[in-house]
């Protein structure tokens, strides 16, 4: 995770009201809404930064924009000790903390894409495998990484990933 800090991929994020839905919406750093996608890189900063910037705005937490070759994995309703939990750290050389919820784990570390199973869809785009799809409510776990999505928000403030 130490690695990731230093990284320029770090922005704020606040809960607001979208369309009658709580959503989390990403900030930079000087407090303007910003987007994910590549054309707002120069929105992001380091962790550090992100912190003291969401800590003036009076932002949620900070998030950052998955890198290259990353991964984020949510795990729903689980604790650490829970086997399948232990098995997937034992699979990541990864960083691991509470999620926001509290009620589950965030789990980040590096892929590598060409082992994951995908399909190409009707529009040409990669997606995982249906077995192994973001957000399969038959899993207890989504799995994000840098080709299927961007913004993953990490902590609420004042708590620090180590």
């Amino acid at each position: 995770m130490q690695a990731l800090k230093q990284e320029k991929i770090w922005i704020c994020w606040r809960y607001e009201d979208v369309n009658g839905r709580r959503t989390k919406v990403p900030y930079a750093a000087n407090g303007r809404k910003t987007g994910t996608n590549a054309e707002y890189a120069n929105n992001r900063v380091t962790y550090d930064e992100a912190v003291k910037a969401a800590e003036e705005l009076g932002a949620t937490g900070v998030g950052f924009v998955i890198p290259e070759g990353g991964f984020f994995l949510d795990v729903d309703h689980k604790e650490l000790s829970d086997p399948l939990v232990q098995m997937l750290l034992d699979r990541f050389g990864s960083y691991t903390e509470r999620s926001v919820s509290g009620t589950g784990l965030h789990i980040y570390g590096k892929c590598d894409l060409s082992k994951l199973p995908t399909i190409t869809d009707k529009d040409g785009k990669t997606r995982l495998g249906m077995h192994n799809y973001i957000k399969n409510h038959h899993n207890a776990f989504e799995l994000y990484n840098d080709a299927f999505t961007h913004f993953i928000q990490s902590t609420t403030l004042p708590e620090s990933p180590q």
